[in-house]
């Protein structure tokens, strides 16, 4: 999250998804929205940068999923379509 000034108040300015531990789903930004409307503070209308990840079920490492290729960076295999993260 990056959080900037606007006069005498903040702001959000950026919010990622990108995380080395939970690795939420994009689809997780409307609870991210929810929080910083209770705040309130201004901030914007989606994750920037919007991150994809799996888990590879054949090596665990964890992916970044670029350009919709769920292939595994470290061993090759075939990454899985829904979130496998618990």
């Amino acid at each position: 999250m990056t959080i900037g000034t606007v006069g005498d108040g903040i702001t959000v300015e950026r919010v990622t998804n990108q995380s080395t531990g939970y690795c939420p789903e994009p689809e997780s930004w409307e609870a991210a929205a929810d929080a910083l409307d209770q705040i309130p503070v201004e901030h914007p209308d989606c994750f920037d940068p919007e991150s994809v990840f799996r888990r590879c079920p054949t090596c665990s490492q964890i992916n970044i999923v670029k350009d919709q290729w769920f292939v595994c960076g470290v061993c090759q295999s075939t990454l899985p379509a829904l979130w496998n993260f618990v």
